[in-house]
Order: structure tokens, then C-alpha cells, then sequence
């Protein structure tokens, strides 16, 4: 997908101030026809109008009549939400984003080569050899289904009506929302698996050893859709129980093979115990050495300098993982004292595609609900979400990784 820059103000987007001084960072773009949408979400977000020829979000009907309908444009307080999202959530900054319209959409992907002719002939004559040869890409389908993540907060009347900061203690509760679910995301991201039961890659939830694993009420979302850590199909590289090294990168990037040719389109996505590790190697430039006008992602900690690979760390990969993946139990062992490993996810960019809904009321809306009856107040957030993937031998994962002591 072609990609194209943009600029939207830091804000909440926290660039560490010994880097950005004198430093002239940007956020980086957005890919595809997700391009306008956050244009659009930054006109209203700061207060703009928008064009009713640029006018990007649908007009949805209203359920009390059958012609009626209203333009459900987001607020300028819900598209400074979506925006906070946007600039805290790393993954909707480095993967492209697809605008949808129904809860699922196919979206065409090219699926194969083509060849060039070499056209020697002189024309004889109106006969099938002088004709330049016919040759055309086959293309498949990639469906991205919108699955709904919820948040719901409750609070008493009297706690609301008799606090002389309500107002604050509304946009705390609104960015605790906003930020739960921009974690969440990440989280499905790297480790959804829709698979049910103790085959799930996370193992069933326990509290005291197995606190992000899976069950009917603990960490549903896990299980909406499949993230990178199940998708990936690439060879895996195995450590074999010892500390991460550059030449397990170089695996990694040949297992991912015609992905792999052009490093900068790479991301290695770690675990704060492994990005530890690798600030510390010669091979990795860090954020200090990048020159004016480049292009930091939220949460990125460098690059590998021979490779220009960029280094993304996330809390979301696991620290506390088996240390093979052919466990009967998945990537986590039912016995707690095996699960001390960690893995690294190297990944093609133009993989991920995360989809949105067009229609403003099923982006990232939180809205205050009075419930007289009840004698309190809800706040209920909701957002549809989807992610598909174009290649899943364009992830390739390292594990058996042993974390610093």
C-alpha cells in the first residue's frame, strides 16, 4: 500500500526529551486508504470543519425511522480520543489501515507473479505468435471481520454529584478507558488466538501462575482474533535457552526469505527483558543517534544499524513462556517453573492490516449513561476493531530465549 506522511502534533505522544531537543521528529505516516481517516480524525480533533466533499464518514440511519439519518461526524472530544489512541498505540502507526463499511470485508490481495515477454518476432502477419503475450497476477482475498471491545465503568450518583472535580474525575475515567483499550489492542495484536481451552497459546488463566492466560471471564479478548505470535507461519528460530543474539536475527530474516530483502520494511518486536539486552550491542543504533527529521515510532528503542531494522519493544510479549513451542499446552507450560523463556516477533510491515468502521458511533466512543433507577452513572466505551494479515510467512518468531538475570 502506497504510504504517505502526516503530521499530527505530539500531544499525548511522549518522545523522550533528551532526544527531542533541537530535533525536528515527526509521527510517522499511516498506509492505504486509512490515510484520509486520520487526516479527518486531526481536522476534528482540533476543532475544524470538514468539507462535505471530503466528507469521509457515512451517514448512518436513524433506528426510529426509515428514511431519516444524521451525519454521526465523532465529537471533537471522541476524535481527540481516537487520536489519543492513534499516538499511543505503535501498531496503528506502523501497519496500515483499512476503512470498512461492513462488519466483514474481503480485500483483494496479489497473490503471485507475472512475467515479462520478450517480444523478438517481427510482425508477419495477424497470427498468434506475433501477439504480445498474455500474462496476469492471480489475486485472493484477505477478510477482515470487525469484532467489538467494550469497557464499562460504574460509579455512584452521589460520588458524581458531590465531587467538585467531577469534570476531572469524568477524563480520568475516559482516558483510563481510552487507554485500557488502546493496550488491549496491542495485546491482540501479539497474542490473540481464537483457539478455546488449554491448546490456546496463552494456557488457561490461573491467578496466581497464569494471570494473562484465557478463560469465559478473564481476558476475553485474547480470543477475538488471531494475532502475530499464531499467524505466523516462517520457520521458527529456536535460541535453545540462551540469551539473544544477532545471529538469531539473521535467521529470522532469512526464514522470513523475499519479505526480508528490503530490511527497512522489517520490525523486530521484543520484550522489555530483551530490549534490555540489545541496547547495550555496537550493532544497534538507539534513539539518541537518529539524525533530524526521522521518523520514531511510540515505544521504538533503536535500530539495527547493518540492517535498518527497527527495534519496537512492547510489555505485550511475554516473559513467562514455555520453552518449546511443541508443549501439548501451547507456547505456555501447564508447569509454572518451565515458563522462564521469552521471544522475539520479526515481521514484514506491509502484513498487518488493521480495519475500522467508517461509521463515527462504532469508532471509539465513550459516552456517560444516567441510570436514575440504579443510582448511579455508567460510562460505557465501545470501539469495532478488526486485523487481518496479507503474508503470514512474513513473521517470523524467535523463542527459548532466556531473558537477563
Amino acid at each position: 500500500m502506497l504510504k504517505e506522511p502526516i503530521q499530527i502534533r505530539p500531544g499525548s505522544f511522549n518522545i523522550q526529551k533528551a532526544i527531542s531537543d533541537g530535533a525536528d521528529f515527526r509521527l510517522p505516516s499511516m498506509g492505504g486508504p486509512g490515510l484520509e481517516f486520520y487526516k479527518q480524525i486531526e481536522i476534528i480533533a482540533e476543532g475544524g470543519d470538514l468539507n462535505q466533499d471530503d466528507m469521509f464518514f457515512e451517514k448512518a440511519l436513524d433506528a426510529s425511522t426509515a428514511t431519516g439519518g444524521a451525519e454521526l461526524v465523532p465529537t471533537i472530544y471522541n476524535a481527540k480520543i481516537i487520536k489519543y489512541v492513534y499516538e499511543a498505540n505503535w501498531a496503528r502507526q506502523r501497519f496500515a489501515t483499512w476503512p470498512m463499511r461492513s462488519i466483514d470485508e474481503k480485500v483483494p490481495k496479489i497473490d503471485s507473479d507475472f512475467e515479462i515477454d520478450y517480444h523478438s518476432t517481427p510482425y508477419a502477419g495477424d497470427t498468434s505468435t506475433d501477439f504480445l503475450r498474455e500474462d496476469t497476477p492471480t489475486t485472493t482475498e484477505i477478510t477482515l471481520s470487525l469484532k467489538t471491545l467494550t469497557a464499562r465503568m460504574i460509579f455512584d450518583n452521589k460520588l458524581y454529584s458531590y465531587n467538585v472535580q467531577r469534570a476531572n474525575l469524568l477524563n480520568v475515567y475516559r482516558e483510563m478507558i481510552s487507554k485500557k483499550i488502546a493496550a488491549v489492542e496491542e495485546d491482540v495484536l501479539i497474542n490473540g488466538d481464537t483457539t478455546t481451552g488449554t491448546s490456546n497459546i496463552n494456557y488457561t488463566y490461573d491467578e496466581t501462575n497464569h494471570r494473562h492466560g484465557y478463560d469465559t471471564t478473564h481476558n476475553e479478548w485474547l480470543i477475538t482474533m488471531n494475532g502475530l505470535r499464531k499467524t505466523a507461519t516462517a520457520t521458527d528460530t529456536d535460541a535453545g535457552g540462551n540469551a539473544y543474539t544477532l545471529a538469531d536475527i539473521i535467521t529470522q530474516i532469512k526464514n522470513i526469505g523475499i519479505y526480508g530483502l528490503n530490511n527497512s520494511d522489517l520490525v523486530l518486536i521484543v520484550s522489555p527483558d530483551v530490549a534490555l539486552t540489545i541496547i547495550g550491542w555496537e550493532e544497534v543504533e538507539t534513539l539518541d543517534k537518529y539524525g533530524p527529521g526521522a521518523t520514531i515510532f511510540h515505544g521504538e528503542v533503536g535500530r539495527i544499524k547493518a540492517y535498518g531494522i527497527s527495534i519496537q519493544k512492547t510489555d505485550k510479549v511475554p516473559c513467562t513462556m514455555s520453552g518449546s513451542l511443541t508443549d501439548s499446552t501451547g507456547a505456555r507450560s501447564a508447569t509454572v517453573g518451565n515458563n522462564s523463556y521469552t521471544e522475539t516477533i520479526l515481521v514484514y510491515n506491509e502484513t498487518v492490516m488493521l480495519g475500522v468502521p467508517v461509521y463515527a458511533e462504532r469508532l471509539l466512543n465513550i459516552s456517560l449513561i444516567d441510570a436514575k433507577v440504579r443510582g448511579r452513572k455508567e460510562l460505557v466505551g465501545e470501539e469495532d476493531f478488526a486485523i487481518g494479515y496479507a503474508y503470514e510467512a512474513g513473521i517470523a518468531r524467535c523463542f527459548h530465549i532466556l531473558p537477563p538475570s
